[in-house]
């Protein structure tokens, strides 16, 4: 019968009893954070922030963090609003680029942003940081450039009054749509308590408006100036 014994000086300081155990991760207290898996998260987030333990909990369906399928069906989502939207807003295709290039420009602020706020603590999202997961991640934000769409019309009918209405709206939306989608998908990451991550979202929104917006009217040239897309009905007559 074969006997296996383990090294003396592996096991000397370690005294393992049934309150030895952390009873949400399971792991043995007292072993250094090295021994441990590391989270599927950012390089750049600091350890023991006061985030909820993402690996640890029971409940997560996906406890790998947000997945390509999520993604994908996301960005599937998002092109078939952007294609509606620019029918119903009679978008040409000069705004269209414009629209696009916002988008783009949406997509590196929001990347950025999660960097940041990894790094300083304010969130933490279980991503994964590849090039081909970023870029799907960059393109969900981009589609969203259905939104400069509306925005474009907004400049039109009401200003930058109506521009500055919606940049108020999104600074208090933004975080209550944030904060939801992560009590949909608790897999995704956490929040830290307090107010600071509220503030940096709102903050956050009203910087995609700005940089989407801005560079929209950059493309496109301003609002007033542009013509709306004849429709369809309207080509096949004359």
């Amino acid at each position: 019968m074969w006997e296996f014994r383990q090294p003396r000086q592996a096991l000397e300081g370690f005294h393992f009893s049934a309150s030895s155990f952390d009873s949400n991760t399971g792991s043995p207290i007292g072993v250094t954070s090295h021994s441990r898996r590391k989270p599927h998260g950012c390089p750049f987030s600091p350890a023991n922030r006061g985030f909820p333990p993402l690996e640890s909990s029971r409940h997560l369906a996906h406890p790998e963090g947000m997945t390509t399928l999520q993604l994908h069906l996301f960005n599937s989502l998002g092109l078939v609003i952007l294609v509606v939207v620019a029918i119903l807003t009679r978008a040409t295709g000069r705004r269209i680029g414009g629209a696009l290039a916002g988008g783009a420009a949406l997509g590196v602020v929001g990347l950025g942003s999660i960097v940041l706020g990894e790094k300083v603590g304010w969130w933490h999202f279980a991503i994964t940081w590849e090039p081909y997961f970023l870029t799907l991640l960059w393109i969900d934000f981009a589609l969203c450039a259905f939104i400069f769409l509306l925005t474009w019309r907004i400049a039109r009918r009401f200003g930058w009054r109506g521009l500055a209405m919606v940049l108020v709206l999104a600074a208090l939306l933004g975080p209550l749509r944030d904060y939801s989608y992560m009590r949909r998908f608790p897999e995704w990451g956490a929040y830290a308590p307090g107010v600071a991550p509220v503030l940096a979202i709102s903050a956050t929104y009203v910087l995609f408006g700005v940089v989407g917006h801005g560079l929209m009217r950059l493309v496109a040239g301003p609002a007033r100036a542009d013509r709306l897309a004849r429709r369809a009905w309207e080509a096949t007559e004359s």
